[in-house]
């Protein structure tokens, strides 16, 4: 199977971040050759880019130093459209598309080529962070779901959000890497967030302060490869994070599969059911929530949580597979 990948954003970043997981593009092997089309420059690491995508070959098609004016300006769908022919990237030479729900969405659903389009967040929820000139673009996003040949959502409630536009869309979680091995427990909270609005180490940093216990942070400014922060994942005696964005987060989805508690802002809680676990525990968004959250979770055991609940939402085989198999469904 020849698969392309329309990526609107940088797959340096996805390095740099240490989001390296294996055959995260070709779940289960099932392309031969994958092929990345992008309007933003070309990563320099591409053996991490090559472990993602398994045995596949690796093609990497896009622009070198091109400014952020010029990437948005081809992200718009029309002109994005007519770049991927003008740069003669034939997609109808390819077996399959794949895409996200933003610009490259659009782009690969006006193609006569299958599609594979995920949804990362809860669109509905996401209005109202949206200002209103940026509104009509969502609904336009949503209603062109029709189209697509398949649609898979990263968490259950934008499924049910989904449900009577597209009733094909089937809930695939993100695929993360296994668990650690590693035995032995640190003193300390792991904080794996980006620093920027809505997330961040504060008031989580603090709130360690006040409790008197360790506190290592994993950023833009503080990286780890992927394998590093599952390590410190297993060996950490709590994770904590925050987080206002829909969707769940990458870092829950790992801690809960390395059986360590979390501790998190109450808002996320309405994110779906995947954040029901009895081992994720909530609090105010303020340094006095997180430090009573935190001393909590210090004290809980896996057995006391719910030490199956990653496996049973997040199993990295069963994922992989369920990707697969859509992969091979989208393209038949």
């Amino acid at each position: 199977m020849r698969v392309m990948h329309i990526v609107p954003y940088r797959l340096q970043d996805v390095i740099d971040k240490g989001e390296v997981v294996d055959r995260y593009f070709n779940p289960g092997n099932v392309a031969s050759e994958i092929t990345f089309v992008s309007w933003r420059e070309i990563p320099r690491d591409l053996s991490a880019l090559q472990r993602m995508c398994g045995n596949a070959k690796v093609n990497v098609l896009g622009q070198q130093n091109w400014d952020a004016a010029g990437a948005a300006f081809v992200a718009l769908p029309g002109i994005g459209r007519r770049w991927l022919c003008d740069m003669k990237f034939e997609p109808e030479s390819y077996d399959l598309i794949r895409a996200n729900t933003r610009s490259d969405g659009w782009i690969a659903v006006g193609q006569k080529t299958p599609s594979l389009i995920s949804v990362h967040s809860d669109r509905q929820r996401a209005l109202e962070e949206v200002p209103w000139y940026a509104r009509p673009v969502f609904w336009i996003e949503a209603h062109r779901q029709e189209r697509i040949c398949k649609l898979a959502t990263k968490t259950i409630v934008v499924s049910q959000g989904l449900c009577h536009i597209a009733p094909h869309a089937e809930w695939i979680p993100n695929v993360v890497a296994q668990p650690s091995e590693q035995q032995e427990t640190v003193n300390r909270v792991l904080c794996v967030s980006r620093e920027m609005s809505g997330k961040g180490f504060e008031p989580m940093r603090a709130a360690c302060v006040r409790a008197g216990v360790e506190f290592h942070a994993v950023g833009e400014q503080f990286q780890e490869s992927n394998d590093r922060i599952m390590e410190l994942m297993a060996t950490s005696r709590v994770v904590a994070l925050r987080n206002h964005y829909p969707g769940v987060p990458k870092t829950v989805q790992e801690a809960l599969l390395s059986k360590v508690p979390v501790v998190m802002n109450r808002q996320a809680a309405i994110y779906g059911p995947e954040l029901k676990a009895s081992s994720i525990f909530f609090c105010e968004d303020t340094v006095e929530g997180y430090a009573s959250a935190i001393q909590t979770a210090w004290g809980t055991t896996p057995v006391e949580g719910d030490p199956t609940w990653g496996r049973k939402m997040w199993d990295p085989e069963a994922t992989e597979a369920r990707w697969a198999q859509a992969y091979r469904e989208a393209a038949s």
